[in-house]
């Protein structure tokens, strides 16, 4: 949270979260518990350092949509991209 919180005051942008919890007892399962900030009506940039399946990334655009984004765009410095992710991201 401090770098986004750097980044948005180098680039004059309001800093909105994606609260997220992983189960424990099942990999790759994420639940996103809420959206922290006004999102509504904004372009957000989800900022994630991995990306394996898609589901972690596409339940936080799913959320930030839900909360009335204007548009969502991901970026990640580790693209992994296995089993489903390619198609997830394409459908999210």
């Amino acid at each position: 949270v401090r770098v986004a919180d750097r980044w948005c005051d180098r680039l004059g942008a309001p800093l909105a979260i994606v609260h997220k919890r992983r189960d424990k007892d099942v990999a790759n399962q994420v639940t996103v518990h809420e959206v922290v900030g006004d999102v509504k009506d904004r372009v957000c940039v989800l900022v994630d350092d991995m990306i394996d399946t898609g589901g972690t990334i596409c339940a936080a655009a799913d959320a930030l949509y839900a909360h009335g984004a204007a548009d969502v765009i991901v970026t990640a410095t580790h693209g992994v991209l296995s089993g489903p992710a390619a198609d997830r991201l394409k459908n999210s």
